[in-house]
């Protein structure tokens, strides 16, 4: 319900923006080279994504961008889920917790007027890390009673990917602007390494988290390679592979 309600918040400051910018602008010929923009449609995601851009020419701009989402449940699990047909692996993935940031330097193209508007291209680079909390559980066995055990595995997942950004920005008044994602691919690879400590002394008990991390490497995960070990101490699963990723949204700037 909260998220309905941003959500027509947002668009209601966004119509209300462009009645302003369909007035007659008497300073028309503002000429800030900065422009900072949030990104409106990735708060409902609990995802804050802003972006610094600088204009360098007529029609071309560079730009920074810096995305956070704190540390929480997958979003957008039901989705995932129906991508995975593998009812076990979906059961870990409730327990997941993911937290990101990312850095995203860009050069953007504008086939408007000026620069700051009209349609634009972007090519752009990204270099993302992802913070997993993931409490695993697993069974097994020990004098003919089944015991579930629970062990924490943390760690990052790094990728690095390129893309081209497609989008359109249009002035509604002397400093705002209002910038549509329209579609921006990218793609590249990723890998990382989550462990978890533990006492695995228990032959048993270490045989049973080793099976059940490779049910989890010949899962259903698209594109991933998963490997796994386990020790006396504890676990570590390697997770490696291609990546790819989509960006989106409408965004609301401001121009100094």
């Amino acid at each position: 319900m909260n998220k309905k309600l941003l959500l027509t918040a947002l668009v209601v400051l966004i119509v209300s923006f462009c009645k302003a910018g369909s007035k007659k602008d008497s300073v028309s010929n503002f000429s800030g080279k900065n422009l900072v923009k949030l990104n409106l449609t990735a708060l409902p995601l609990n995802t804050y994504s802003g972006i610094y851009e600088r204009a360098i020419g007529k029609k071309i701009a560079v730009g920074i961008g810096y995305k956070l989402m704190p540390k929480g449940k997958l979003p957008m699990l039901r989705n995932l889920e129906s991508l995975i047909d593998d009812d076990e692996v979906n059961n870990h993935l409730k327990n997941l917790k993911l937290g990101s940031y990312a850095i995203t330097p860009e050069v953007k193209f504008y086939f408007g007027k000026d620069v700051f508007r009209g349609f634009y291209i972007a090519p752009f680079g990204r270099y993302s890390v992802y913070s997993l909390d993931w409490p695993y559980e697993y069974d097994y066995e020990e004098n003919g009673i089944t015991h579930t055990e629970n062990i924490l595995l943390k760690g990052d997942v790094k990728t690095i990917t390129g893309g081209l950004l497609f989008g359109a920005q249009w002035k509604l008044s002397k400093r705002i602007y209002l910038d549509w994602f329209i579609i921006g691919p990218n793609a590249g690879s990723a890998n990382g390494t989550i462990k978890g400590t533990g006492d695995l002394s228990d032959p048993d008990k270490r045989k049973a988290l080793d099976d059940a991390i490779q049910d989890l490497a010949d899962s259903d995960i698209p594109f991933v390679k998963i490997e796994g070990e386990t020790s006396s101490t504890g676990a570590t699963i390697k997770f490696s592979g291609p990546w790819a990723g989509l960006r989106g949204g409408i965004n609301l700037g401001f121009r100094f």
